[in-house]
Order: structure tokens, then C-alpha cells, then sequence
């Protein structure tokens, strides 16, 4: 991966800058920019700042074992992967994922990881979340879900393998059951009912709601994360079907049930 650190170095050097790109790409729309919180902490972010760049060039994901089964030449689909390291970025914004001529990059503030208390380990958490959407994304392209279930189930793929191997637990020894008994009804309830959904408007707010809000409100990745862990024996052949075999417990009998709707 790429280390971009520039606008770190500029602020530890005392240039401007106000002026970059991602202040105005934070939310549409608008221009945000805040360094009140950390002008007296150049060290503290040098600091940080030099601990995530190693971390990053020295990337080893989380659930290693999953990770490179499902992409064994990770290293080198992630090769000019840019992970850029920023200040002046304002809360809540820690990290995310913003596009910039023509290029996805990942982009971490180093003034909101001065929060945390090893924040080496959000960093690996986040990247590995990350790059697991970048290289699906080399094998399974998003733009080929044209329709909205096809799209809804995309998400549930997409999202479902980047929050397992990025969950914060070891997968190898981890009991989900907790997990599954309080949130696989709930997120699949909410999947049914977005599956259910024949209005386009609504349509595009499932779409939405199916990987944003509280964590374990986000009922498409929570759906095809838990369906996950159940199967994790089977993780790499599910991968190598790909998302129009996702969930066909849910996805294929649903299809099924329209198509009787029709006879």
C-alpha cells in the first residue's frame, strides 16, 4: 500500500493547509476544517502519524487465516492502494473511504486517533475492512448489480465479508453464538421487508439503510456477516460463487414466492 502523509508533514512544517481537497469531500456540499484541538500537539501527531504509516507498510489484516484464503495475492492487489494520513479533519470523521481523481483511497485523521487508546489496532481494524472491499471489488464488480435486489444483495456480500474479518474478534476461536441469537432475526426481518419493497423511492432509503446507522442497525451487512460465521468452514467457496448465490435461503425463496405472485 501507498502511505500518503503529505498534509501531516506540511502542518508539522507549518504550511497551509486549508486549502486540500478533503475538506470539501468530507460531506457534500460542505467545507470542514477544524485544527483547534491539536495546534499545541505536533509531537503527539508525529508520533501517531509514524507509528500508522509503519503499521500500514507492515500491513498484516485481522483473521489473517480467512483473509488470505479468500485473497492470496493480497500484497499485490493492494499495491498502489492509498492510505492517506490527515489532520484538520473534524469530529466525529476518524476514517473513511473518499474518492479523488478517479482513485479510492483510504484516509485516516491522526487528530481524531489521538482519542484512542491504541489506535494502531483501529487502523488495522479499519484496513482490513477496507481492503477487503477494494479487492472483492477486483473480483466482483459493484456496477454489475443493475436492479435493486440484485443490488441489496451486493450489499449483504460486500458488506457481510468486510465486517466478518474485520468483526474485532478471532474468528479461529470466537463463539457467536451471542451474536446470532440477538441480531440474525432482527437483520433478516428488516431483509425480508426490504426485499418486500416495490415502491423506487422507499427502495432507494432500504438501500441506504442497509449498511448505515448503529453498527448492528446496518441489517445487509449484519444479514451476510452472521450468515458468515455460520459457514465459516465453507467461507472460500462462498466467496467463488459470488454474490448472485448469496443468501439463497432468503434471496432465491423470496424470487420464488414473486414469480408464484405472478402465475
Amino acid at each position: 500500500m501507498i502511505v500518503n502523509r503529505r498534509i501531516v508533514d506540511d502542518f508539522l512544517l507549518g504550511k497551509d493547509i486549508s486549502g486540500e481537497w478533503i475538506f470539501s469531500q468530507i460531506e457534500e456540499g460542505k467545507y470542514l476544517f477544524c485544527l483547534s484541538d491539536i495546534q499545541t500537539k505536533q509531537e503527539d501527531v508525529k508520533g501517531i502519524a509514524d507509528r500508522i504509516a509503519q503499521m500500514t507498510a507492515q500491513f498484516e489484516p485481522c483473521n489473517a487465516a480467512y483473509y488470505r484464503s479468500l485473497f492470496p495475492e493480497f500484497e499485490k492487489g493492494l499495491d498502489d492502494y492509498e492510505v492517506m494520513l490527515t489532520v484538520g479533519v473534524p469530529a466525529p470523521y476518524d476514517a473513511m473511504v473518499r474518492e479523488h481523481d478517479g482513485r479510492e483511497r483510504i484516509v485516516f485523521d491522526m487528530g481524531r486517533f489521538l482519542a484512542y487508546p491504541n489506535p494502531e489496532e483501529f487502523a488495522r481494524l479499519m484496513l482490513t475492512h477496507e481492503t477487503t472491499h477494494a479487492l472483492l471489488h477486483q473480483r466482483w464488480n459493484p456496477k454489475q448489480a443493475t436492479n435493486y435486489r440484485e443490488q441489496l444483495r451486493f450489499v449483504c456480500f460486500d458488506e457481510g465479508f468486510a465486517h466478518l474479518l474485520a468483526c474485532g474478534k478471532e474468528l479461529s476461536s470466537f463463539d457467536a453464538s451471542s451474536w446470532i441469537k440477538e441480531h440474525e432475526k432482527p437483520a433478516l426481518e428488516q431483509l425480508r421487508l426490504a426485499l418486500a419493497c416495490e415502491d423506487d423511492s422507499k427502495q432507494k432509503e432500504w438501500l441506504m439503510r442497509a449498511d448505515a446507522g448503529a453498527y448492528w442497525d446496518k441489517f445487509a451487512a449484519i444479514a451476510g456477516k452472521l450468515y458468515l460465521i455460520n459457514h465459516l468452514d465453507s467461507l472460500k467457496e462462498i466467496y467463488e460463487a459470488g454474490p448472485n448465490h448469496f443468501l439463497p435461503h432468503i434471496f432465491d425463496t423470496s424470487e420464488r414466492k414473486e414469480s408464484w405472485h405472478f402465475l
